[in-house]
């Protein structure tokens, strides 16, 4: 990813980043955050995908969609729309804190302070 800012590349999709190994994984997820400071980047999975926000956002999903947030500041709190359980003013402190939800529409909007955010969108199965 270095290489390709470096080269003035700035829209990356990452494939392969979640490989074999979990901690690898979790590192690569984490670093999403690394690399939204100099790029527009995503991580493309098996079942879905991972996008960093560094400030308050509209996403596009589907009815249905399986989402996951994972804030990489604890003190990061974020708010909904969109969602089935939506958030307010909610701390994610842990990683568990704002996975299991799912959109209700064709896009959820995220707001928040403090960033940045992870979201995981599942794909349609």
């Amino acid at each position: 990813v270095s290489w390709c800012t470096g080269k003035g590349y700035k829209n990356i999709v990452i494939l392969g980043g979640t490989g074999k190994r979990e901690d690898h994984t979790l590192g690569n997820i984490s670093l999403l955050a690394e690399y939204a400071k100099d790029s527009e980047v995503i991580m493309i999975t098996d079942t879905g995908i991972f996008s960093p926000h560094l400030k308050s956002c509209t996403i596009p999903s589907f009815p249905g969609q399986q989402v996951s947030l994972f804030s990489i500041n604890p003190e990061t709190e974020v708010s909904s729309t969109g969602l089935k359980y939506g958030l307010r003013k909610l701390k994610l402190h842990n990683w568990w804190r704002g996975t299991l939800n799912e959109a209700t529409g064709s896009s959820i909007s995220l707001t928040f302070n403090g960033g940045p955010l992870i979201v995981y969108r599942k794909f349609r199965d």
